[in-house]
C-alpha cells in the first residue's frame, strides 16, 4: 500500500505559505476565504465572520509561523491557526494579551507569559517534536510543554476556532508551516531576516551601511563628505562627526507625495539647534532635531515656511523618525517609532526644481548631525500608520539588541 503524504518520510521543508497578496492568490494557494479583506500583502480579519479554510496540512512534527497585528487584544483568546480533528475545535496557535495557547489531541497546554498590544506586529512560532511543544515570540524562546497528543485533522483554518464562534480580530501578514521542528537558531534567523515589504510605489533612495559600506539599494550615487562606516553592536551605521559630515545625492526632483523613514542615534543629548537629519531642495523640506526635547519638520510651499515643532524627548538609543506628506489632505505628519507626534495641515505644493537630498546636514553643509544613521528610505507613496508600524516592527530588532 502506498503511504499517504502525511505518513511517508519526506525532506525537511516549508510545506505551506500564505502571504495574503490578493484574494485570487489565496484561492490559488488552496484557500477558501470568507469576509477577509486583502490589501497589499495584508489579510484583515473582522473578528466576527472572517476565516480562510485550507486542505489539511498539519503534521506530527512541525513548525507554525504567523506574523500578525491585533485590532484589539485582551483576555479573550485570538485563534490564529487552527485545525479540526478528532477533538472538536482543536487548535494549534492562539494567544491573548498575556498567554500562548496550544491544543491538539485533547490536551490544552499551560499558557506562557506574553505582553502584547494592538500597535505592533508580532511574529509567533510554535514548534513540535514528538510530544513536546516549544513557543517563540519575535524570535525569542518563551517556554515549552510536554505530553502533547496527535490530532486527526480534516482541514486547516486561519482566523477562527472551528465549530465555535471564536474569531481573530486583526491583520495577518504571513503564515507558514514547516514539516519539522525548527531550532532556536533557525527561529531567530527567520525573525531577524524578515524584511518589510514596502507599499506599491518607487523608492527615491534607500541608503544603508548594512554590508559594511555606504550604498544605495536603488543604485544612486552619493557624494560622501567625512561620513564613516562604524559598527554599533551587531549593525553597521553611518557615523556623522557633528562638524563636516554629509551625504549628498545627485540632483533629482522631489515627489509630490512622499514618505521618509530614518533610523538615528545621537552621540550626545547636548544637541545643537537646527541639527539637520535630512533635507531636500533649497528648503523644500527638512527634518531637524533642535534639542533633546524638540523635533522640527519644515516644508516650504513657495510662499511660507510651515513648521511642526513638537516636544519629543529622546535618549541616546536608536529610534525611528517617519515623515509623511500628503498633497490630497495637505498634511505633513511626523512619527517617532510607530507613534504619531503631530501633524500640520493646509499645505500647498509647488513643483520645485531638481536638487539634491542631503543626509546629516543642511543643503549648505551646515547644521551637521553628531550621531549615527542606520537606514534612510524616501518613497513616493503615502505610508499609512499601519504600514509605518509594520516597518518599525520588522526593522527594530536590528537596532535594539
Amino acid at each position: 500500500m502506498k503511504e499517504s503524504y502525511y505518513t511517508q518520510e519526506r525532506p525537511r521543508s516549508l510545506v505551506f505559505r500564505e502571504t495574503f497578496s490578493s484574494e485570487s492568490e489565496c484561492i490559488n494557494n488552496g484557500g477558501d476565504p470568507t469576509d477577509v479583506t486583502f490589501d497589499n500583502g495584508i489579510g484583515s480579519f473582522n473578528g466576527s465572520s472572517s476565516v480562510i479554510n485550507y486542505s489539511p496540512q498539519i503534521l506530527n512534527d512541525f513548525t507554525v509561523r504567523a506574523r500578525v497585528k491585533f485590532n484589539a487584544i485582551s483576555g479573550d483568546v485570538e485563534y490564529i491557526v487552527s485545525t479540526n480533528g478528532a477533538i472538536s475545535g482543536t487548535y494549534l496557535l492562539a494567544v491573548n494579551n498575556t498567554n500562548f495557547y496550544f491544543n491538539i489531541g485533547g490536551l490544552e497546554t499551560q499558557p506562557h507569559g506574553l505582553t502584547l498590544n494592538n500597535t505592533d506586529y508580532y511574529e509567533f512560532i510554535i514548534t513540535r517534536s514528538g510530544d513536546e511543544i516549544f513557543y517563540y515570540a519575535d524570535g525569542v524562546y518563551i517556554g515549552a510543554d510536554t505530553g502533547v497528543g496527535t490530532a486527526s485533522t480534516t482541514f486547516m483554518t486561519l482566523g477562527k476556532k472551528p465549530n465555535f464562534a471564536s474569531y481573530f480580530n486583526g491583520d495577518m501578514e504571513l503564515v507558514e508551516l514547516y514539516n519539522y521542528k525548527l531550532s532556536d537558531e533557525e527561529v531567530a534567523n527567520l525573525y531577524n531576516n524578515s524584511r518589510f515589504i514596502k507599499p506599491t510605489g518607487s523608492s527615491l533612495l534607500e541608503i544603508t551601511a548594512e554590508n559594511g559600506v555606504i550604498e544605495d539599494r536603488i543604485g544612486n550615487s552619493f557624494t560622501n563628505t567625512d561620513v564613516e562606516v562604524v559598527r554599533d553592536g551587531e549593525i553597521f551605521a553611518h557615523a556623522y562627526n557633528g562638524s563636516s559630515s554629509s551625504l549628498a545625492s545627485a540632483a533629482t526632483i522631489p515627489p509630490e507625495n512622499f514618505t521618509i523613514c530614518l533610523w538615528v542615534k545621537f552621540n550626545s543629548l547636548d544637541i545643537t539647534a537646527n541639527t539637520t537629519l535630512i533635507t531636500a531642495g533649497a528648503t523644500r523640506f527638512y527634518l531637524r532635531q533642535n534639542s533633546a526635547t524638540t523635533a522640527r519638520v519644515q516644508y516650504y510651499d513657495g510662499t511660507t515656511n510651515l513648521v511642526i515643532s513638537l516636544t519629543n524627548t529622546i535618549s541616546l538609543e536608536w529610534f525611528l523618525y517617519t515623515v509623511v506628506f500628503n498633497t490630497v489632505t495637505k498634511t505633513l505628519s511626523l512619527y517617532k517609532d510607530s507613534v504619531l507626534l503631530g501633524q500640520s495641515s493646509n499645505l500647498s505644493f509647488v513643483n520645485p526644481a531638481a536638487s539634491s537630498y542631503y543626509i546629516g546636514s543642511y543643503t549648505t553643509g551646515t547644521f551637521n548631525l553628531n550621531g549615527k544613521i542606520g537606514e534612510v528610505i524616501i518613497n513616493d507613496t503615502l505610508w499609512s500608520a499601519e504600514q509605518i508600524s509594520r516597518y518599525y516592527s520588522s526593522t527594530k530588532h536590528k537596532y535594539y539588541k
